[in-house]
């Protein structure tokens, strides 16, 4: 809760920054010409939606171990460069 003048002055100037970010936003980005007739609060929350789902899947993907899938694939990848070379 804030309750000083430049506290409440400072988060309104930052409601306005995001308002205008968010009517800029399309038109400035032509991959998001699609929302240039949505309302500011429809763009904001299309794009909160993208960014969790990429989260989320970052988080996911990280969280997988890829270590000995990358070896198995290494291990493929070479005993067929070798077999290819030495039929050369």
């Amino acid at each position: 809760m804030v309750r000083c003048v430049e506290a409440i002055e400072t988060i309104l100037n930052m409601i306005h920054v995001t308002h205008a970010a968010m009517r800029i936003l399309p038109w400035a980005e032509e991959e998001l010409s699609s929302l240039r007739q949505l309302s500011p609060q429809k763009v904001r929350y299309i794009l909160s939606e993208q960014i969790n789902e990429q989260r989320i899947l970052c988080k996911s993907l990280l969280e997988l171990d890829f270590g000995e899938f990358f070896h198995v694939l290494r291990d493929k990848l070479w005993s067929l460069v070798c077999r290819y070379s030495d039929a050369a």
